[in-house]
């Protein structure tokens, strides 16, 4: 007997209609869920760090700003062995040569040094600030683990630094940055009196230059003290013809090495000004603006004025570290520094890619920096202390590191004065400066051996 199978029984037109219906409900209610946690109660873990100031992210490696994209173009790495590794950021190698490399060559036995070289497209862009931190933990890597820091070597590369020990695997890379249009190109003017550059609409002139200024009324003019010229400028500046409506220009320092001088961004002007020229008693007046930089005259190339740039900041998140040998490091090196028998500022190439410079004066310094004093320290005349002629003063100014020891020995062998300092408060380009005074003519302060560790 042959049993006949029942036949299937499929569920109705309808009935999977009607289940569809509620499975993309379903789903649509799973997404706007998770959307609305996101933004109302989900909070990223790096906006728990206010040194991430809430920036928004990119994983992909670059980042489109107003005006323009911002890519990495390449992360290199100093291994032991004196060999530089170069990937693209993800962990894929690359056949580029990347810049300093003979430098990181050399450094690569005593520190562990990342590079990561940027570039823009559509517009220019300016880095104001770099900071770094470590990917698992979002902590800076200096505050992380001592001995480690990050300085931009040049406008568009970024050095971070770990001494005798390796940095993280993976960093985050947080930038704030000004951002220019393709068109926006800066116009120079001179450091001097009399000086002139066209604006659209007029010329604009420095009128006044007041070294170590401490305040300007414009009834009685400047008020300087002589212990800041070396370390505080002001510009007075008038404009003729008619300010560009609406229309800001920042004022950048371009000192005699290249570098900019600033903190969070640059100071800027717009006119009318807020001051009288000339100052004191008289009808004819001119609107005048005051600009402030703390950065001596000797050290100023030129200065640079362009429409304000538009100011960003973001992060390039878990940016992955070419991966290096387990090899011990090697002691940093020691240096020998011949500084003359005047007042003299020596670079000291041994610890590049660290920058290290040595500036030797006559007579004392003080550290100002307790009080607020963005210069950190402020030189002594001679009417200020009896010892002026025998006392001899060095100063150690050392960007890339913090939490160091330095150790100054002046005139290495039987009369040696040796000095020793942990790393001391930060001046305006983010460098660690440090002071001592030796009771010693500026004739006699010869030579200095340095060592790091």
């Amino acid at each position: 007997m042959v049993e006949l199978a029942e036949p299937e029984t499929k569920p109705s037109r309808k009935y999977r209609q009607f289940g569809l219906k509620y499975l993309l409900l379903l789903m649509l209610i799973v997404a706007v869920s998770i959307v609305a946690w996101q933004k109302l109660v989900y909070v990223y873990p790096a906006h728990r760090n206010l040194y991430y100031e809430k920036a928004p992210y990119t994983r992909s490696g670059y980042v489109n700003l107003e005006h323009c994209r911002i890519a990495m173009e390449s992360v290199t790495r100093s291994d032991r062995n004196g060999t530089v590794l170069t990937e693209d950021g993800f962990g894929v190698a690359q056949t580029t040569t990347p810049a300093n490399t003979q430098v990181l060559k050399t450094s690569g036995p005593w520190l562990d040094t990342a590079q990561i070289e940027l570039s823009g497209s559509g517009g220019t862009f300016e880095v104001l600030y770099a900071r770094v931190f470590d990917f698992e933990t979002r902590q800076e890597i200096d505050k992380l683990s001592p001995k480690s820091g990050a300085r931009m070597s040049d406008p568009t590369t970024l050095q971070f630094y770990r001494l005798g020990k390796k940095l993280p695997d993976q960093v985050d890379v947080l930038l704030r940055v000004l951002v220019y249009e393709e068109e926006n190109n800066p116009t120079t003017l001179q450091p001097q009196v009399g000086a002139t550059c066209s604006l659209p609409g007029g010329k604009l002139e420095i009128r006044e230059i007041h070294l170590g200024m401490q305040g300007y009324n414009s009834t009685t003019g400047a008020t300087c003290d002589p212990r800041y010229a070396d370390s505080e400028v002001a510009l007075l500046l008038t404009f003729d013809g008619t300010w560009p409506q609406q229309d800001r220009y920042q004022i950048a320092v371009v000192n005699k090495d290249g570098k900019r001088t600033h903190r969070t961004t640059y100071p800027s002007i717009k006119f009318p000004g807020g001051y009288l020229y000339p100052a004191g008693p008289g009808p004819q007046k001119e609107r005048a603006e005051l600009v402030r930089v703390s950065v001596g005259i000797d050290d100023i190339s030129h200065f640079e004025l362009r429409p304000q740039g538009n100011q960003h900041v973001f992060f390039y998140e878990g940016v992955q570290m070419p991966k290096t040998s387990t090899a011990k490091f090697s002691p940093p090196p020691v240096a020998t520094v011949k500084i003359g028998g005047g007042e003299t500022t020596t670079n000291v190439p041994e610890f590049e890619p660290l920058e290290l410079k040595l500036t030797k004066i006559k007579g004392g310094m003080v550290d100002a920096s307790g009080v607020g004093y963005p210069g950190g320290t402020i030189r002594l005349e001679a009417d200020d202390q009896k010892d002026f002629e025998s006392t001899t003063t060095l100063l150690a100014s050392l960007h890339g590191l913090s939490n160091y020891q330095l150790t100054l020995i002046v005139n290495p062998g039987p009369n040696q004065k040796k000095w020793i300092q942990s790393c001391s408060h930060t001046n305006m380009d983010g460098a660690y400066s440090h002071t001592q005074t030796f009771p010693l003519p500026i004739a006699e302060a010869e030579s200095v051996q340095v060592k790091l560790k």
